[in-house]
């Protein structure tokens, strides 16, 4: 079946076999995605360490080091005021500077980012000439902030008043020394359309999930795969044991447990221990024999 199967893929000309490859990955990947990524989610839940979602620590503002909170903006004439205003007054933290990358915007937005620079001075902003994306703005930006840290932060985007203190404290610790990077888990404010609802569930999976399953791989990994073998595996069981005979060997599904530990878990095993035989034998040093198993006959009593 298997070799039927493969053979189907691998038929036809170089561009049948490309497309059929990538219409398979494409069917492939939300199931495989969303598997591993519920795993995931179980993994984090229950085995990460260290998530710091509650224990953080207040840090001093003599100890805060300097946070370039980074703003590329485009054309952000609505809502450019609110958040700057919001990140000056309510943001739980003192060591900061708001550097806006004004990429190339033809609306108000220079013009209320001027005015808001008399009534802050930790604001800086940057005019780019000519618009060429949010990317290039935030690279260009990298040359010109003196934080130590840089948040990227979008132009209609607020934190929580205490998320520069949870950032912070990923870096403060010995154990935090290859840590590179901290993401945020990011929700929608304005939830009054139908648009605002869906996005809601779109973060929540997308960002939340995913990124929590990306974090509890260090702590976690073979519970990850492992987990996600076994119920992709279960799945599999049951859905052939129901179609075969008419689901008349339904009831071993309490065996499969047993068959997906002791069978499916010794592959890789085996897969290791015969790698050099297999090498020795597909270069002519081998016997390129093998050994039959024991039989037994079914006819004796």
């Amino acid at each position: 079946m298997s070799s039927i199967f493969i053979d189907s893929i691998f038929k036809g000309s170089l561009i049948d076999t490309t497309i059929n490859i990538i219409l398979l990955i494409l069917c492939l990947y939300p199931v495989i995605g969303a598997f591993f990524w519920f795993t995931g989610s179980l993994s984090y839940r229950f085995l990460k360490t260290h998530k710091w979602d509650e224990g953080w620590e207040n840090i001093l503002p003599a100890d805060q080091p300097l946070i370039t909170i980074m703003i590329p903006a485009h054309n952000e004439e609505v809502m450019i005021e609110e958040t700057i205003t919001y990140l000056f007054n309510e943001i739980n933290y003192t060591n900061f500077e708001v550097l806006v990358a004004d990429d190339g915007s033809t609306d108000q937005t220079g013009a209320i980012l001027a005015r808001l620079r008399k009534q802050y001075p930790r604001l800086r902003t940057i005019k780019i000439l000519k618009n060429k994306g949010k990317a290039h703005a935030f690279n260009i930006g990298m040359y010109f902030a003196k934080g130590e840290y840089i948040l990227s932060n979008d132009a209609d985007t607020i934190p929580e008043p205490d998320a520069l203190m949870k950032y912070m404290n990923f870096f403060m610790h010995d154990r935090d020394m290859n840590t590179s990077a901290v993401t945020a888990n990011m929700d929608v404010q304005n939830r009054t359309k139908i648009l605002g609802k869906a996005q809601t569930v779109e973060f929540s999976s997308i960002v939340g999930v995913i990124k929590r399953s990306q974090t509890s791989i260090n702590d976690s990994m073979s519970f990850i795969f492992v987990t996600f073998e076994l119920l992709a595996g279960f799945l599999q069981l049951l859905a052939a044991l129901i179609l075969d005979h008419h689901a008349a060997k339904l009831k071993y599904l309490i065996f499969a447990p047993l068959y997906m530990l002791f069978f499916w878990m010794v592959n890789p095993v085996t897969v290791v221990m015969t790698f050099v035989p297999v090498l020795k034998t597909i270069f002519g040093f081998g016997s390129g024999t093998w050994i039959s198993p024991e039989r037994k006959s079914l006819q004796n009593k």
